[in-house]
């Protein structure tokens, strides 16, 4: 058995193709993000892997929608995806295929 805590992953990355990560695996990443009020991610794309968001708790938008505890937001490949903390928040990020260099500016 392996046991750890969230605070001690890069950016609360456990699961994926990371330095450190708890599991290290192409196959998928999984992660979980806290972010206050006002924080965002500049607006970006992945290229080659959906990404399934599942927000535990605050209030955030994706695209300008907004989304409240127990909403899960697909962004599929090729989607842009404009993040936004309206409250702050808990969201478990999950990627289908793990490429930390699969992040582009749109």
């Amino acid at each position: 058995m392996k046991s750890d805590n969230i605070n001690n992953f890069y950016k609360g990355w456990f699961i994926g193709h990371f330095k450190d990560a708890m599991l290290d695996s192409l196959n998928f990443e999984a992660g979980v993000k806290y972010f206050k009020s006002g924080e965002s991610n500049p607006p970006h794309v992945h290229k080659r892997h959906k990404e399934i968001n599942f927000v535990f708790s605050g209030k955030v938008s994706f695209n300008d929608i907004v989304f409240l505890p127990g909403s899960i937001v697909i962004v599929e490949e090729g989607e842009c995806s404009n993040f936004i903390c309206i409250e702050d928040c808990c969201v478990l990020v999950l990627r289908d295929g793990s490429d930390p260099n699969d992040k582009y500016e749109c």
